[in-house]
């Protein structure tokens, strides 16, 4: 009899304790609400974290009897469940977990919101928003949203274009532990955005995040020393800069190890080889590396001669935004080239958008007799 009357008393407790809860809705049900369902009340970040995304309604899920109910999420849980649904392009779920009231203070929180507002996912877009979340990173140290300020400033969005304010961020970024800002830098002077162009202090940048093994920085570096450009031409120099950054599966470092390779450059002339490094880059979308395969299949080097097969890795390469494969182009339509009828409309175009890109970065046009197709070094 005892027994049964302790199993009543505990069931009538869970039954109010069920009832009070489902009466008072949490901090994140009443705030969190998406859009698209006004009428419907938004999970809170918990029972989010309990429902499979997809799941519309279902049960309250029920503890056992005589279990102890799970305690609830963390915010480091909060956290890693707001970064997994953003990752998979679930917005609304992660502004949830994000706006939750146990991370409004994380600077990994507060930059991803930043984030969100900037870009519209799960959000309106909203500069403002943007910048204030982004702030609120920054002033915690955070080097990412520090290295967003600089971005912001160098593309003038949300602000007022200001390079030397944008270098500043970028500076603050990289002392926080950013090496990547210190090639953000190194590109700055490199192509003179905002600055006279200047080779010598790009590579000065460039050094600093290469020493901190940044692959973007080891491949801008290496250039320098192919090309001779701020730096007293180099090619061992080059070679041992490419393949540190090949190491970490760079599609930059691989181009020119290609070019390399090809050329005969500081290491034997291989074009079967120049191709096969060529390849994995041009694969993963690296225009440069596009560029390269269309001239070895128009060559027959490394591969076989292959006109169809060149033309689509140059149309690739040219879209991508690479300034060689446009000027090839436009010498196939303007002669009928690579089994092209002639189309000196389709020429002009792109070598109009390939004299507009050399103009926006500061890059000389190239001599009558450099034009040929045996160009190989990206400008």
């Amino acid at each position: 009899m005892k027994k049964r009357m302790l199993r009543f008393f505990l069931s009538a407790l869970m039954i109010f304790a069920a009832a009070a809860a489902g009466a008072a809705p949490s901090a994140a049900d009443k705030s969190a609400a998406p859009a698209a369902a006004e009428k419907t009340e938004a999970p809170s970040a918990e029972n989010a974290a309990a429902t499979p995304a997809g799941a519309e309604g279902g049960a309250e899920a029920t503890v056992p009897e005589g279990e102890a109910p799970p305690p609830p999420p963390t915010p480091e849980e909060k956290l890693a469940a707001g970064l997994k649904h953003e990752k998979k392009g679930e917005y609304p779920e992660a502004l949830i977990f994000f706006s939750d009231p146990d991370l409004q203070t994380n600077p990994v929180a507060q930059r991803h919101l930043g984030a969100m507002y900037l870009k519209g996912q799960g959000v309106d877009k909203d500069c403002k928003q943007a910048i204030a979340w982004y702030d609120k990173a920054a002033a915690q140290g955070d080097a990412l949203a520090e290295f967003a300020f600089g971005d912001l400033y160098r593309q003038g969005i949300c602000f007022q274009k200001d390079t030397g304010e944008a270098i500043a961020w970028y500076e603050k970024a990289a002392r926080h532990g950013e090496a990547a800002a210190w090639t953000r830098i190194g590109n700055i002077h490199m192509i003179g955005d905002g600055v006279v162009r200047d080779c010598r202090e790009a590579a000065f940048w460039f050094q600093k995040a290469a020493d901190k093994n940044e692959p973007e920085a080891q491949c801008h570096l290496g250039v320098l020393y192919l090309k001779g450009q701020g730096l007293r031409k180099n090619y061992d120099r080059a070679r041992r800069l490419f393949e540190k950054g090949m190491a970490q599966k760079d599609a930059c470092a691989m181009s020119y190890m290609a070019v390399m390779y090809s050329g005969g450059l500081g290491v034997p002339e291989d074009h079967e080889k120049s191709v096969v490094i060529a390849k994995e880059a041009a694969e993963k979308g690296y225009p440069a590396a596009q560029m390269i395969l269309g001239r070895a299949c128009e060559l027959g080097e490394g591969v076989s001669a292959s006109p169809k097969d060149a033309l689509e890795w140059y149309i690739k390469a040219a879209k991508g935004g690479n300034i060689q494969a446009m000027e090839r182009l436009a010498e196939v339509y303007r002669f009928g080239q690579l089994g092209e009828q002639k189309d000196e409309e389709k020429g002009r175009l792109w070598q109009m958008r390939a004299d507009e890109m050399r103009e926006q970065q500061g890059i000389p046009k190239p001599s009558i007799v450099s034009r040929g197709i045996s160009r190989m070094l990206v400008d």
